[in-house]
């Protein structure tokens, strides 16, 4: 986990989740019982199997698969539109960014140091993420459902994050 700076009236942290990379994924049923724990652990950091003599005995790309994907997210909470966290988020799998307000009230995030709408699609696209949710909303919208037609304009792949909501990093 990482931790980066957000603009907002008061500090705040942007944060960063990045799974460690996983190993390669032994086939089912192609090893026998026989086989020694230093062997797999080789043949999962991707290592052929060698003998005594360095021939190969397990090739492997024959006994392993590719490992499954790890993935990434990051939480924006409090900030106003900011490019200096592109670097932080960059091809997340996941980003919650705020838009506390729409793109007509662009003055009013700029004074309270927010985001609206629109500027968190932006952020999404140009940080070139996977899903976007954003969140932290005005209580002046009673009404959620424009604001994200508003952010898929710029940013298809988007959701509210509404409390009580799961969503899988994919």
């Amino acid at each position: 986990m990482y931790s980066f700076p957000l603009d907002h009236r008061i500090e705040c942290s942007g944060f960063l989740f990045r799974e460690k990379p996983k190993k390669r994924r032994i086939k089912k049923g192609v090893i026998g019982k026989d086989i020694s724990p230093l062997k797999i652990i080789a043949l999962k950091d991707g290592k052929d199997v060698l003998d005594d003599n360095g021939e190969v005995l397990m090739e492997n790309i024959k006994y392993t698969t590719d490992p499954a994907p790890s993935f990434s997210y990051a939480f924006c909470s409090d900030t106003k539109y900011s490019e200096a966290i592109l670097p932080y988020i960059k091809k997340v799998d996941l980003l919650y960014h705020e838009a506390t307000f729409m793109e007509d009230m662009k003055d009013r995030a700029e004074a309270t140091h927010h985001t609206t709408t629109k500027q968190a699609g932006e952020i999404a696209k140009k940080a070139n993420v996977g899903q976007l949710l954003i969140g932290h909303f005005s209580t002046r919208y009673k009404e959620l459902a424009p604001m994200l037609e508003e952010t898929k304009s710029v940013f298809e792949n988007t959701k509210l994050a509404i409390e009580g909501e799961v969503f899988n990093v994919e």
